[in-house]
Order: C-alpha cells, then structure tokens, then sequence
C-alpha cells in the first residue's frame, strides 16, 4: 500500500479509503516506513554542494537532495513531509555529521533553505541556481511575449544558460542592461531584489513584474552583500 502511494497518482485519501480507512490512520501506517527508508552514509567532503528539494507525493512527502558539483554524485537524501527550513535544518545537520562543510551552496533560494544554511554553514556562500532563474523568467515571459519589451528579452534571457566565465558574465550583464534602459520598468511595476550568482558571487538579481508579468523584466546589479542578506523591497518605480 505505502509503494503504490508513492510510486503512483493516487493521492493519500484515494489509498486509505481503498482500504476501508480514514486517511489520518494510513498517514501513522506510513510513519514507520519512512523511518526505515535507507539513509546515505560516508563522509562528505564536497567543495560545492549543490541542493534541492523534489516532491515525491504532492502535499504529502519531498525528498530533500545534495550533490556534489563537481563529480556530480550524489551527497544525501532525506524524505520530509515538506521543505521547511526545520526539514533543511536536519538534513543539513547530517551532512555535517559526516563531514560536509562546504565553500559554495547552489540552491534556489528558499527562505526556510537559506536560515538553515546560516545556522548551520554561516560560512558558506550562495550561488542562485541558473536554471531555476532561468525557467521563471521564460515561466513568465511565456513562449509567445505580449509585449515588444517581452520579445526583446525573451532572447537574452535563453542566453543565461551559457554564461560560463566572468568575461561571458559581463557580457551577458551588459546585454540586459541596455535592453533595461532607463525607462524600461513601467509605471506602477513592483521590485523585488534577490541576490544571484552568475558563476561567480557577485552579481545580484531584482525580478520586476508588471501586470500578469507578462513583459518578465528582469535586472542585475551587482553587490558585493550575500543572497540571503538582501531582504526583499517594495517600491515604486519613478
């Protein structure tokens, strides 16, 4: 019953009514189980950890993720009942247990992940990952743009995917910069600013949205503060 929960569709409910029980009694059936799932062992010595969370049963269980950048292997995994920064807390923990201490933290940015990154890893720098920042801003420009300003950076955005050195970073800032121009941003759009790391920590990213976020404007500064350390503002474009 508990493999066919998580290796199928079937929501929680839809198992414990086949088996003629509520849906709180085959959520304790499962307790157990998840406590004998096989947990990673060996010592951690990645430079580079790179982490996420993936959801295994909607709403229900998330497998929270580590790899190593740099051999690609993998470096951990727990299950959660979701990815909060207590479920990251404790994995965190674990890795360092068996001897992770990582210089560099690849995430995408989760509040609960970036505190339990403090407290457990205060020195570890974070790096945004490319790709998740990649699929919003395409999430919000969609494929076919509504406006002339989404067309235009529909295409320098795909180009972020192929940044790979500083010098191809600067390039790619400038691009954006130039389509940015100073009257860019439209009138009564909100901006929120976040860091991001462009294969090297120092490049920071404020996402702008305009109604529907249809035009998906996106602006890069660069600061020399850390990601988790630029709080969210709200203001008014002049």
């Amino acid at each position: 019953m508990f493999e066919r929960w998580v290796t199928s569709k079937a929501t929680l409910a839809d198992v414990a009514a086949a088996a003629g029980v509520t849906r709180d009694t085959a959520r304790l059936w499962f307790v157990p189980l998840w406590e004998r799932l096989p947990r990673m062992s060996g010592h951690v010595s990645c430079r580079t950890i790179v982490v996420d969370g993936v959801t295994v049963v909607r709403r229900e269980a998330v497998a929270l993720l580590a790899s190593d950048s740099e051999t690609s292997k993998p470096a951990g995994c727990v299950f959660a009942e979701q990815e909060c920064h207590g479920a990251w807390r404790e994995f965190f923990l674990e890795l360092r247990r068996r001897g992770a201490n990582p210089k560099f933290l690849v995430c995408d940015g989760q509040k609960g992940l970036l505190k339990a990154r403090r407290e457990v890893w205060p020195d570890a720098l974070v790096q945004r990952c490319v790709v998740h920042v990649h699929r919003q801003a395409m999430a919000w420009l969609t494929k076919n743009p509504k406006t002339d300003a989404g067309r235009e950076l529909r295409p320098i955005v795909s180009m972020l995917l192929l940044v790979c050195t500083p010098a191809q970073r600067d390039s790619w800032l400038a691009s954006l910069r130039e389509w940015e121009g100073p009257l860019r941003v439209p009138q009564g759009a909100h901006v929120w600013r976040e860091r991001l790391v462009v294969h090297a920590p120092h490049a920071a990213c404020g996402q702008v949205t305009a109604p529907k976020r249809r035009a998906g404007h996106v602006s890069l500064h660069r600061r020399s503060d850390r990601a988790e350390d630029v709080k969210p503002r709200r203001r008014r474009s002049q």
